[in-house]
């Protein structure tokens, strides 16, 4: 006898019939019989562990099927289907008005229905007759091997204009059944483009070692269930996948400055699909929260991989974490704005939610699948959904006006005067001399304005930033010139928002506290003779705002904001005021000036997000409720407290 517990129960059937198709019973000797029946219990066993069936889910919402169903059956004027004479003629059948509602799990497709019947003398209708009404009929999605997906009918209802139940006369229910239910009856759906896309797509996410697993599971490829529920229907696709073992690069190891530059280009790919795919959204047709989330999708995505290159020079798969992350936020507005529209390529939408959910579903099924997200994958993914004709993602530092346009940011931050395009520039700081009085500077500035055109160009940009370099020995004209720009600068930002005006004052602090903690309010440093802009000691941010360059790229013009620092300004101005009503008064829940220690706070959780990104502000306050904050913030509070009560001789600490 074999003992039970040897032997999994399940198996033992399958294990018996095999076994006995092969050899004979009798033939195998009887102290074998143990180790091999274990063997092959193991083997089984060991094959359920490492090979699975995925469900990758085709989904199509009530919304993106409706706009499929117009463009395959209601292709007549003003999106109908005429089923008999014209419409306006004598005699006519006309369909209009399709919608699709899931309801208790049950597909319910409707359709308003005019018929009208009469003799045709000349251009003369004799005794015409009509009706007009709704047709409503519960359905069973099915689908067949060749990605076909068809509609069979179990229960079908006729109601009058009012959606009452009706009982239509004879002549009409004729009709009804013989053209319009029998017209009903053969809509189907080829889902087999966006499943070809989602194998060229699949094809994409695995690396070149990994291609011969990918072929076999793209060649399993075969329809599932069907399923109806929460408004959509879900054809499940379903692949067999294998788990392979790959080596692993653990936390602790240091990866070679090559693996880093990969790691940045593939990121670089992946933000720059990221613009790509938002701003194909119809943005006129997003609301405000919806643009919130957007915009604190991409900050957060920008912010996150700022601290993985710090912290560990990046991992393998932070970009394809990224993108499940962002799609599994943004998901519902794209399935939202993007699929009720027939007009649009809705196949092309299909394909696109198809593959970025099916990479969420690869993703579950195990680290083992070795898949990555790759160039190519990610421009395939954006000629899904983008007018233009992408053949490259390229990661520019130009302003994306579309960008600005679907965060809602409102026009591009203007500027006069052409910027600078280097490193840094020599310049000889004797030309500034800070006892000049003012009223000759602006003189000075005006005449260079108007002539730098004329002149040399880097002699013209020479004189535009010698005023901000900070000059030796007294500072205070220096201090007093750039609190005046800040002061300007915020008083014209703060004007062009929604804030309560109440607080004005605060707002203005808040700028001088922010210019003060980041960078002891420089735009330009001398190095060896040389002005350059200021940079962050982690080569992120530059400027007086410190304004970093990979979180608001395609928001605002690299070169302006290291060389202009009306520009810089107004860039760190215009992001304070956008934190302030994002984050800072919703958390506090305050409308006006409040309390000096409201106020306090409310600086400190503005400016928490201001340094780190908003998902900064949980890490803030778990410190401050722990009583540990940390040192950035108490130097913050320590240059807001200064600023409130005009201690400005402490200037001399930085400057």
């Amino acid at each position: 006898m074999i003992p039970k517990e040897y032997c999994i129960p399940s198996l033992k059937r399958v294990w018996l019939v095999s076994l006995s198709q092969v050899v004979p019973l009798r033939m195998i000797k009887k102290r074998n019989i143990f180790t091999v029946f274990v063997f092959a219990c193991f083997l089984l066993f060991s094959r359920s562990v490492l090979a699975e069936t995925v469900a990758l889910p085709l989904s199509l919402d009530s919304q993106l099927l409706r706009s499929m169903i117009i463009k395959a059956a209601y292709t007549d004027e003003g999106r109908t289907a005429v089923l008999a004479g014209h419409q306006g003629g004598c005699k006519s059948i006309v369909l209009s008005g399709p919608r699709y509602v899931i309801r208790d799990n049950s597909l319910v497709f409707e359709t308003k229905v005019f018929i009208q019947a009469g003799f045709s003398i000349g251009e003369t209708c004799i005794l015409p007759t009509s009706w007009e009404g709704y047709v409503a009929l519960t359905q069973i999605p099915v689908i067949d091997d060749r990605w076909v997906l068809s509609f069979r009918t179990i229960e079908s209802e006729v109601y009058n204009q009012d959606h009452e139940p009706a009982r239509v006369m004879g002549f009409f229910w004729n009709l009804i059944k013989s053209h319009v239910f029998e017209y009903l009856s053969q809509i189907t759906i080829d889902l087999a483009p966006p499943v070809e896309d989602l194998r060229l797509f699949t094809r994409e996410v695995f690396p070149a070692a990994l291609q011969e697993s990918a072929q076999r599971i793209l060649g399993s490829f075969r329809p599932g269930k069907v399923e109806t529920r929460e408004e959509t229907i879900t054809v499940e696709i379903l692949a067999d996948v294998s788990q392979e073992k790959r080596e692993e690069i653990f936390d602790e190891e240091v990866l070679e400055q090559e693996e880093v530059d990969r790691f940045i280009s593939t990121w670089e790919t992946w933000d720059a699909y990221f613009v790509q795919m938002i701003t194909a959204l119809p943005r006129e047709e997003l609301n405000a929260g919806e643009r919130e989330l957007i915009l604190d999708v991409l900050l957060d995505a920008r912010h996150s991989f700022e601290d993985e290159l710090l912290e560990s020079g990046g991992k393998a798969d932070f970009v394809r974490k990224q993108f499940i992350e962002a799609w599994g936020r943004l998901s519902p507005i794209f399935r939202k704005r993007m699929s009720d529209d027939p007009a649009r390529p809705v196949l092309d939408y299909l394909a696109f939610f198809t593959a970025s959910d099916a990479l969420v579903a690869l993703d579950k099924a195990g680290h083992g699948l070795g898949i990555e997200i790759s160039r190519n994958g990610l421009i395939h993914l954006a000629r899904l959904i983008s007018s233009k004709d992408i053949t490259d993602l390229p990661y520019a530092f130009v302003v994306d006006e579309d960008l600005r346009s679907v965060l809602g940011l409102g026009d591009p931050v203007p500027f006069t005067e052409p910027s600078f395009d280097g490193e840094s520039i020599e310049i000889d700081p004797e030309e500034f001399k800070p006892e000049e009085n003012e009223w000759l500077l602006c003189v000075k500035g005006f005449f260079l304005a108007t002539a730098w055109a004329e002149t040399d160009p880097r002699q013209a940009f020479r004189d535009r930033i010698t005023p901000w370099l900070v000059p030796k020995g007294d500072v205070i004209i220096y201090l007093n010139k750039v609190k005046l720009l800040l002061n300007e600068v915020s008083t014209r930002v703060f004007s062009k928002t929604d804030l309560d005006r109440g607080l004005s004052e605060f707002y203005n602090l808040l700028v001088l506290s922010t210019a003060w903690q980041e960078t002891c309010f420089r735009q330009f440093v001398m190095k060896g003779g040389k002005a350059t802009y200021l940079r962050s000691y982690n080569h992120t941010s530059v400027g007086i705002m410190q304004i970093n360059e990979r979180v608001w790229r395609g928001i605002y013009d690299l070169n302006h904001l290291r060389w202009d620092i009306v520009y810089n300004a107004t860039a760190g101005c215009e992001i304070l005021s956008l934190y302030l009503k994002k984050y800072g008064l919703p958390d506090l829940e305050m409308t006006g000036s409040g309390t000096t220690s409201d106020q306090e706070t409310l600086a400190r959780v503005v400016y928490a997000v201001y340094s780190g990104g908003p998902s900064h502000l949980r890490k803030w306050k778990d410190a401050l409720n722990k009583g540990r904050p940390g040192v950035i913030d108490k130097l913050f509070l320590e240059k807001y407290r200064w600023v409130c009560s005009d201690q400005w001789e402490q200037i001399g600490r930085c400057l």
